[in-house]
């Protein structure tokens, strides 16, 4: 009996500890994604860098093809945060708002890690199923945020979702009751947290909501320039690399048979039939200008399932 109540002792306690462990080390429900790390991953990540086997701090954006003016706008929102983080003042709150696709959420990750903050993203659509328990959830998300050592930069991907104006009579009670709790969490000014929500209906948000944002950033689509650059990324990470093709130059043929001069028209979304390119054959800087201005109204999501399509 005592053995039987011994294992018994053990097994509850082991279950009162793991508990434990998840309230203070455990991630929330409502966070999808995060880069928080442990001691030890940043050693190893210090290590790599080090080694020159990951990038540099500041080098985050590099990889990033963005409007001039966007990409201007947030570098600056960026080098702000950056430099009041290191004067441990007030983070400023900011909302990314235009069609999907356009690289916010990407935008938002990248900021993050060149600002120096961890970033946690969530969807303001995993709101409304929670019911009476998303006020117990954001409590949890929150509590989670203060604890982080670097800061949080917290990122609300379909923010209209959960953050609609409470003018709005079909709203329950439930979902005006989480909306009341992210306002108490976020009406005071903090060296610790940043939010930044994402939205293609900037005008459907709570006046509340949006007097506590300090910046709006337009995400637009890609204009001619932007394209190229996506084409140009994307060529590279799915089709050359890969494939062990050549890189694209500036005075190679282009990249069609004569007898084949609609040959890039039959490489987009819809076309009959797929054209083979011989491995032997480059693509010029032309034949992707080409390519660039056919996909014109693709948002930067499309451009790339595009050319992840082309590998099959």
């Amino acid at each position: 009996v005592a053995c039987l109540g011994g294992i018994y002792l053990v097994r509850e306690m082991a279950i009162l500890l793991r508990e434990q462990l998840n309230k203070r080390l455990g991630r929330p429900s409502l966070v999808r994604m995060t880069n928080r790390r442990g001691g030890m991953q940043e050693f190893g990540i210090a290590i790599l860098r080090l080694l020159r086997l990951r990038p540099p701090r500041g080098a985050e954006f590099n990889d990033v093809v963005l409007h001039p003016k966007l990409k201007q706008q947030v570098m600056r929102l960026a080098d702000a945060t950056s430099s009041a983080k290191r004067r441990r003042m007030p983070l400023q709150h900011a909302m990314f708002y235009g069609p999907p696709g356009t690289g916010k959420t990407m935008v938002a990750q990248r900021f993050a890690e060149y600002s120096g903050l961890e970033y946690a993203i969530m969807s303001g659509g995993d709101v409304a199923p929670l019911e009476e328990q998303a006020v117990t959830e954001l409590h949890k998300l929150f509590r989670w945020v203060h604890r982080s050592k670097r800061g949080v930069l917290l990122f609300i991907d379909e923010a209209d979702a959960f953050l609609a104006s409470r003018k709005n009579s079909g709203m329950s009670e439930s979902l005006r009751n989480a909306l009341t709790t992210m306002l108490y969490h976020t009406g005071t000014p903090s060296s610790q947290f940043m939010l930044v929500i994402a939205t293609n209906r900037p005008h459907d948000l709570d006046s509340a909501i949006l007097d506590r944002l300090d910046e709006s950033v337009e995400f637009g689509l890609p204009d001619i320039d932007a394209r190229k650059g996506m084409v140009q990324l994307y060529y590279d990470k799915y089709i050359a690399k890969p494939l062990k093709l050549p890189a694209v130059s500036s005075g190679s043929p282009m990249l069609r048979k004569p007898d084949q001069p609609n040959g890039l028209r039959r490489r987009l979304p819809g076309s009959p039939k797929p054209l083979q390119i011989p491995r032997e054959e480059e693509v010029d800087e032309a034949a992707m200008a080409i390519v660039a201005s056919r996909i014109n109204g693709f948002s930067g999501r499309e451009i790339s399932k595009l050319f992840t399509s082309l590998q099959t």
